[in-house]
């Protein structure tokens, strides 16, 4: 519809300026056709104008109109734009070098409380007996002991105080061509020593008295403390040195 506003109106109504140009039409001819041009708003401003005249005595001032309670009509509001599209990611950009290594923290100087000591464990059950161990191996035989032996052939009758012995024997085998006395040895060893007589002839007996020798320190001592006979063809006598004499069993 044709918006009718007056030349003065035209640029609040329509935002155009001075300079702008407006199309202006007209009734030309008889016939009534309509007639158009280009003009500028300054030129209709002047043309509504007209030339000025003398400048006419002030007039009454006029009573101030009563105000419009007419609100014009909303405009119609403005259809939104589309949205625009996303654009494309941009590329990676290169990695970036490594950072410096930080330097290392001071050592701590705060020493933890202690914890308190755990309680004791129970004893374990006790473990089974392990098998019994191989046998060893038997040992070499050890050498039979032989003691030495020598033969003393008396064939005096009478006494032997002391009888003149080898020390270095174990057993001594007495032959006696007749009976005879012995009272003492010749012969005395370190405590414990032990010799062996024995009667082994066939025509003499020996006796051994009890403590009648003149050699205190290798006189016999019987346990019967009475004379011990040796009778012949093995009649057997054992002399212990008890380290002051010795003693007949």
């Amino acid at each position: 519809m044709p918006l009718f506003k007056r030349v003065d109106q035209l640029p609040a109504a329509t935002g155009v300026t001075g300079t702008d140009f407006l199309i202006l039409s007209r009734p030309s001819g008889p016939t009534g056709t309509v007639g158009t041009r280009a003009v500028t708003l300054s030129q209709i401003l002047a043309l509504a104008t007209g030339a000025s005249g003398s400048v006419g005595a002030t007039g009454p001032t006029g009573s101030s109109g009563a105000a419009s309670t007419v609100t014009g009509p909303t405009g119609v509001a403005g259809v939104a734009g589309a949205a625009g599209s996303n654009g494309a990611a941009g590329a990676t950009g290169p990695t970036g070098s490594n950072g410096a290594a930080g330097s290392n923290g001071a050592a701590s100087t705060v020493t933890g409380p202690t914890g308190a000591a755990g309680a004791a464990g129970s004893n374990g059950t006790n473990g089974t007996n392990g098998s019994a161990g191989a046998a060893g191996a038997t040992g070499a035989t050890g050498p039979v002991y032989a003691p030495s032996v020598t033969g003393v052939s008396l064939s005096g009758t009478g006494t032997y105080n002391p009888l003149i012995l080898d020390s270095a024997f174990d057993v001594y085998y007495l032959t006696l061509a007749t009976g005879a006395a012995i009272q003492a040895l010749s012969i005395t060893g370190p405590t414990g020593t032990t010799k062996q007589f024995m009667n082994i002839g066939s025509t003499g007996v020996a006796t051994l008295p009890h403590a009648t020798g003149t050699n205190e320190n290798a006189r016999l001592y019987n346990v019967t403390q009475g004379n011990i006979q040796l009778p012949v063809l093995g009649g057997v006598a054992v002399f212990q040195y008890d380290g002051n004499q010795w003693r007949v069993f």
